[in-house]
């Protein structure tokens, strides 16, 4: 989230956590490894909880291809169900996580052995993963390196803030060609974990960004409508949208209370 967006309770909070948690980065005088070009970048979100079929995952990845297309891929799951969208991605946004990487050292950061703070439950874990095509100074074309970052939001707080906020810019800037809802699961299918299909539902497609902004809304079954009850499932507005409550601008999951999306792990944005 912007910090220009941020309430005064809520930069009191990120104040908390890094003077808790100092951020990791590499120091100044130390060089980063030599890599070839990034081939790609992936933030992923996966959170934990004690019951069985409460944990849910989102992995957003960002992939320079061969014929100069860069690609941003974001998927979901949790509560029973996966979205899966596909972006064209414009390459001048794209090019700031290229800047980022090599300003932030992120493939040295890699290989340093950082102490994270360890939790047990109901948290979310977040990995850094990038692949170099080191081909042209004699490795591999798929050098791979990663920065387990521990608890989102703590040891590596300011680096997932500033990766999320670009991989969102070139989501929110690009061309959506696939928006997609990936599978439903009935009550059972979420408890036990197993994908158990529900005969007689439509597979909702979850809406682009600029439908919802356009004034719908998002239905717990993730379909957007207009007026005030649900055209697929009939729930009403009110329910749907309850005092207190948002829908994640990302995997469209309504009925979110917290700072984080209980589907996919996104922070709470004033949307």
């Amino acid at each position: 989230m912007d910090d220009l967006n941020k309430t005064g309770e809520e930069k009191d909070v990120d104040s908390l956590i890094e003077s808790m948690f100092p951020q990791a980065k590499v120091a100044d005088d130390v060089e980063d490894e030599p890599h070839g070009p990034l081939r790609s970048i992936s933030y992923n979100l996966c959170s934990h909880g004690m019951m069985a079929g409460s944990g849910s995952t989102r992995n957003t990845r960002l992939e320079w291809l061969n014929d100069k297309a860069v690609i941003l891929s974001c998927s979901s799951s949790g509560s029973g169900t996966g979205f899966d969208s596909e972006y064209r991605v414009k390459p001048e946004v794209a090019q700031k996580i290229k800047d980022l990487v090599s300003e932030k050292k992120l493939a040295r950061l890699s290989k340093i052995d950082i102490p994270t703070v360890t939790m047990f439950d109901n948290f979310t874990s977040a990995t850094i993963s990038m692949t170099f095509d080191d081909s042209g100074i004699g490795g591999s074309p798929y050098e791979i390196c990663t920065i387990n970052c521990g608890p989102s939001g703590m040891t590596f707080k300011t680096l997932e803030d500033e990766i999320s906020s670009l991989l969102d810019e070139c989501r929110d800037t690009g061309e959506c060609t696939r928006n997609e809802m990936t599978g439903s699961q009935n009550i059972l299918g979420n408890i036990m974990g197993v994908g158990v299909g529900m005969p007689g539902t439509p597979s909702a497609v979850p809406p682009a960004p600029d439908t919802v902004k356009s004034g719908g809304w998002v239905c717990s079954c993730g379909t957007v409508n207009t007026g005030k009850f649900c055209e697929n499932c009939g729930n009403s507005r009110a329910v749907s949208e309850e005092e207190g409550t948002w829908v994640c601008p990302s995997c469209k999951v309504s009925g979110n209370r917290g700072n984080f999306c209980t589907a996919c792990g996104r922070r709470f944005e004033n949307i």
